[in-house]
């Protein structure tokens, strides 16, 4: 098939869309080129880190996924609401989905640090792929977003945010899972955990929903996205993504829209082929990526390639680590164009 050949079916939405908007393939072709960077960088620059704690700024890292709930929420427009019992079913494929590629595949490979293939109890269940699909379901439950933040400001305002193990969050999540289920079992904490999954990432997705009402439809704003706008800046809460706070959710819907309109002005050339190409694959890229780099480190060539940059260059250890990263990146354009080729995807 062509590079600009039309894909049978989009490999991340669940039926043949109405109609496709080329802004929204190279958008979220854009977030899956930024999650393998983040995600396979071995010694990433500041940029590529996400922060650790309270205080620490917002990082580009930090704005990818609330601009893939947000593209989301674009796509949806285009492909039409799902039934809530379609995104149950996709929530909990997505959790499932999210479960073993946090443990199955590290753990056969050796590299996981919490123990076996069969010791389920150390298992971590909170996940990207999981929030994603909470997100999704409750975008679909048709709950408000003014409701959804007022919510998360009275569960969290009980507790401290900082430091993360005492949060609101940290108690709802050792109640559910149990700490050795989470990311960090010292603290008993997880940044994907449940208080932010329900409540504050899906308006994350829902804004996306309706952006793509004002700017494509050229719908006037709701009063409900009105209230959710002045709610999400309310002073004195800190933008963290640890905690996904209403305040990070403005700030990363911001950097959303200016991503999407880069996307928009993309189109306009044949290269943002390659990036629609990643996006209309963008669940199985994120997910073969990472099997490819471990594949690549186990067997030498990265670190071969890795010899070469540093020592005959002289690159520093960031730059070469992206440009590894970055590598493994364009090598998935022709990987998500034999996927759509052959409709090799996972269906939710």
């Amino acid at each position: 098939m062509p590079l600009d050949g039309e894909p049978k079916q989009s490999c991340l939405t669940r039926a043949r869309p109405k109609a496709r908007d080329d802004s929204i393939d190279v958008l979220r072709g854009l977030t899956c080129f930024g999650m393998i960077l983040v995600n396979t960088a071995s010694a990433p620059p500041r940029f590529l880190r996400h922060a650790t704690s309270l205080n620490d700024p917002i990082t580009f890292a930090d704005t990818i996924f609330p601009c893939f709930l947000f593209t989301s929420g674009l796509a949806e427009k285009v492909a039409g609401p799902s039934t809530f019992r379609k995104s149950l079913r996709r929530a909990i494929l997505l959790n499932l989905l999210g479960v073993a590629f946090n443990n199955v595949l590290p753990r056969i490979l050796g590299r996981s640090q919490r123990g076996d293939l069969f010791e389920w109890r150390t298992y971590r269940l909170p996940s990207v792929l999981g929030r994603l699909g909470i997100a999704s379901l409750i975008s679909a439950s048709g709950l408000s977003p003014p409701l959804l933040i007022a919510l998360w400001h009275l569960l969290a305002s009980s507790r401290p945010l900082d430091p993360p193990g005492v949060s609101t969050q940290a108690v709802i999540d050792r109640a559910a899972f149990g700490t050795e289920h989470l990311y960090d079992r010292v603290t008993g904490f997880d940044p994907e955990g449940l208080l932010g999954s329900f409540l504050t990432a899906p308006v994350s997705l829902i804004l996306g929903r309706q952006a793509y009402e004002i700017f494509n439809q050229g719908l006037r704003p709701s009063y409900s996205m009105i209230i959710t706008l002045f709610s999400l800046f309310r002073p004195k809460t800190p933008a963290t993504k640890p905690h996904w706070t209403p305040t990070f959710t403005g700030i990363t819907t911001l950097t959303s829209l200016l991503y999407w309109k880069t996307a928009s002005f993309l189109t306009r050339f044949k290269a943002s082929k390659a990036l629609a190409i990643l996006g209309r694959c963008s669940l199985e890229v994120y997910l073969l990526s990472s099997f490819f780099h471990i594949a690549l480190t186990e067997t030498g060539i990265w670190g071969s390639l890795d010899k070469v940059l540093s020592q005959r260059f002289g690159f520093s250890n960031e730059v070469v680590s992206t440009t590894i990263s970055s590598i493994l990146a364009v090598g998935m354009v022709p990987v998500a164009n034999l996927l759509s080729k052959y409709g090799w995807f996972i269906r939710l």
